[in-house]
């Protein structure tokens, strides 16, 4: 095969893949762990708290998603090892959720509260430290 073909053949499979990436949307780097996404998503809804994107109800529904989430990734690795299954499901449920936040955060609901006034008892939940583990 001559370089040039050789060359022609080779800047076609990059064009390819760059273009398969960008319409697949965001793709996971399986390196980042569902553990360091799942605080990610925790601290979204505590911002979300504090500047009233999120109303209590809201939060609570996700707070409660949050821990079902950490629940099946504990129940996972409870044979010490994150399999490549259990891994890609657990992507694809953060995956979800992440949108469900987003969703929440963005639907403009009237919040019963300002962010200057917000006293996290007051409201029926706690802003706790996130520790998957605990």
């Amino acid at each position: 095969m001559s370089p040039l073909k050789i060359l022609v053949l080779f800047a076609s499979i990059i064009l390819t893949t760059s273009a398969h990436a960008k319409r697949g949307g965001y793709q996971h780097d399986y390196h980042d762990s569902v553990t360091e996404r799942q605080e990610r998503q925790h601290h979204r809804i505590e911002r979300g708290v504090q500047n009233g994107q999120l109303t209590r109800r809201e939060a609570r529904k996700l707070y409660k998603k949050h821990d079902r989430l950490i629940s099946l990734e504990r129940r996972y690795r409870r044979d010490g090892y994150l399999g490549r299954k259990e891994r890609n499901k657990l992507h694809d449920r953060l995956d979800h959720f992440s949108d469900r936040i987003y969703r929440l955060k963005h639907n403009n609901r009237e919040r019963g509260y300002h962010h200057e006034h917000h006293d996290e008892r007051s409201h029926g939940y706690e802003m706790r430290s996130y520790n998957p583990f605990s």
